[in-house]
C-alpha cells in the first residue's frame, strides 16, 4: 500500500509543480521581463506547447517507473493513472458548480490549469477544440503504455547477451 501512495504523491506532485509553473510563474515572468505586445502571446503559446510535451514525457516516465521501479501490474497502474487524471473530471464538476457560485476560485484555477496542461497544447497543435479533451486523456494513457514498454539496458549488458547468443549457435 505504501508504494501506491508514494507513486501517487510523486506523480501528482510533479504534475502540480508543472501546473503551478504554467499558471503562475511563466505568466509572471513574461509580464515582468518583456513589454506587453503580440510577441509575448506567441511566446506564451510556445511555452504551453512545451509544457504539454513535457507532460507527455512525464507520463512516459510514469509508465517506465510504474513498471520497472514500483513493479505495478498493468491494470493497477492504469487505475492509478486514472486517479491522477481525476482533476479532468473535477474540472467538469467545477464548471457546473461555478454557475451556482459554490466553488472556490483557487480550486477552479488549479483544475483549469491541470486540464489545460494536456488539452491546450493539443488544441494549439491540432487547431481544433472539439474532441481534444478526449484525445489528451487517451494520449496520456497511450504515453503511459509506451513508457511501460521502454527498456533501458547497459551497452555492456547488450554486448554480453549478443556474445552468448553467438556461442550457442556454434558447435
Amino acid at each position: 500500500m505504501r508504494k501506491y501512495i508514494v507513486y501517487l504523491c510523486l506523480t501528482i506532485g510533479l504534475l502540480s509543480l508543472m501546473v503551478f509553473i504554467k499558471i503562475w510563474v511563466i505568466p509572471f515572468l513574461l509580464w515582468n521581463l518583456f513589454p506587453q505586445n503580440d510577441l509575448i502571446s506567441k511566446i506564451y503559446e510556445v511555452m504551453i506547447i512545451l509544457f504539454g510535451g513535457c507532460a507527455f514525457l512525464l507520463f512516459t516516465l510514469q509508465g517506465y517507473l510504474g513498471k520497472r521501479v514500483f513493479q505495478f501490474h498493468w491494470s493497477t497502474h492504469f487505475l492509478l493513472h486514472s486517479i491522477v487524471q481525476l482533476p479532468f473530471a473535477l474540472h467538469v464538476l467545477f464548471e457546473g458548480l461555478r454557475k451556482s457560485r459554490l466553488m472556490l476560485d483557487w480550486g477552479h484555477v488549479f483544475t483549469e490549469g491541470w486540464y489545460g496542461l494536456l488539452a491546450e497544447p493539443t488544441r494549439l497543435i491540432l487547431m481544433a477544440y472539439h474532441g481534444t479533451d478526449v484525445f489528451a486523456i487517451a494520449a496520456s494513457f497511450l504515453f503511459l503504455a509506451l513508457g511501460r514498454k521502454i527498456e533501458i539496458a547497459d551497452e555492456q549488458q547488450l554486448w554480453d547477451q549478443a556474445r552468448k547468443r553467438m556461442k550457442v549457435g556454434r558447435v
